[in-house]
């Protein structure tokens, strides 16, 4: 088929108007099915849910190139490479999401919570110390100031905070297990 461009001159391959029409509506129709289906950071999370971690990492590094603004796609590629024992690289994805949004809390909370993993129990407790202030009601900042006063020998404060954790996640077998651990050691 021969298309004409400016001049009258026949370019051979060119398509007629109504053949690119028609490739228009195609082009939509396929963008349209695309646009129904989950995107990179939705297939990663899944993935992630379901424990397939080199999958999610890899639908979640597209994500980062997708999205590179967003925080949630840096904080829960962070999530998947600690869960992968990728701690540094983890490091680096929440720092990243707390650099778009420095408010954005749980990637500061999976940042302490490396700290913690990492045994940089300063800069852990700092955190935690923070963090419990700003989310009262979360169970976490409690229970890893719990762990880091039990990691200190501090029984009565370490008592304290897992009091605080139990009441906030009754049922939550890290605080429990802690809980009973310490009061043992009382």
């Amino acid at each position: 088929m021969h298309g004409r461009v400016r001049g009258s001159v026949p370019v051979p391959g060119s398509v007629s108007g109504k053949a690119q029409r028609g490739a228009a509506a195609f082009v939509l129709c396929c963008f349209s099915l695309l646009s129904q289906q989950p995107g990179a950071y939705e297939r990663g999370a899944q993935l992630a849910r379901s424990g397939k971690l080199a999958e999610a990492l890899v639908e979640l590094e597209a994500a980062t190139l997708a999205q590179p603004d967003n925080p949630k796609v840096h904080n829960l590629r962070g999530v998947v490479l600690t869960q992968m024992g990728r701690l540094a690289e983890a490091d680096k994805a929440y720092l990243r999401a707390l650099e778009l949004a420095p408010g954005f809390l749980p990637a500061r909370k999976n940042l302490a919570v490396n700290a913690f993993s990492q045994k940089r129990y300063s800069q852990a407790a700092s955190e935690f110390e923070a963090l419990s202030k700003l989310l009262p009601q979360d169970p976490v900042p409690a229970l890893f100031l719990g762990l880091l006063a039990l990691q200190d020998s501090r029984l009565d404060a370490s008592r304290t905070h897992l009091l605080k954790a139990r009441r906030l996640a009754p049922n939550h077998p890290r605080v429990l297990i802690a809980l009973v651990r310490v009061e043992l050691l009382l």
